[in-house]
């Protein structure tokens, strides 16, 4: 008879155990388990691109260092890229000879301080925050008849704008 519950007793011991290691194991499975991480993280260029894109309003114009000749007051561009960020474009409202009421922009290579419109004229990134923008960008004089750009437009020109 103690033979028999000493059988029991193994038994049991044995169970216990074997109950005792599937937890074990159970608990390190889980516990090696996290949530994905479905986050990716966001180029540089991206990011650049995320602060460009909005609406600026005119603060202030020069060109070549005094006000120009036209009036660029109420003067607003619209800087828009898609989710990809392949396809980036651009609208203004009175951009006089500087800026043409629409067209596609770019980065110049991996430099996310210049964009180059599509009328090939870059424009360098001074300044970039939430709030302000400031480009500078030169318009060249091309001594041409027929739709060119108008003498005294011509030159350097520094746009300081803030985010509507």
């Amino acid at each position: 008879m103690l033979f028999k519950n000493e059988m029991i007793f193994y038994k049991m011991k044995k169970i216990q155990l074997l109950v005792f290691f599937f937890l074990l194991l159970c608990m390190v499975i889980f516990a090696g388990c996290k949530k994905d991480d479905d986050t990716v993280e966001k180029t540089a260029e991206q990011l650049q691109t995320e602060k460009l894109t909005k609406t600026w309003v005119y603060e202030n114009v020069t060109l070549e260092g005094a006000a120009p000749a036209e009036d660029y007051t109420g003067f607003r561009v619209t800087f828009a890229a898609s989710s990809d960020a392949t396809n980036k474009t651009y609208t203004t409202v009175n951009g006089q000879s500087a800026w043409p009421a629409s067209g596609t922009w770019s980065f110049v290579g991996s430099n996310l301080n210049v964009i180059k419109r599509n009328d090939n004229i870059e424009m360098t990134v001074s300044n970039l925050t939430v709030t302000t923008l400031t480009l500078t960008f030169t318009i060249p004089d091309t001594g041409g008849r027929f739709g060119e750009r108008n003498q005294g437009t011509t030159g350097t020109y520094v746009f300081t704008l803030r985010a509507q």
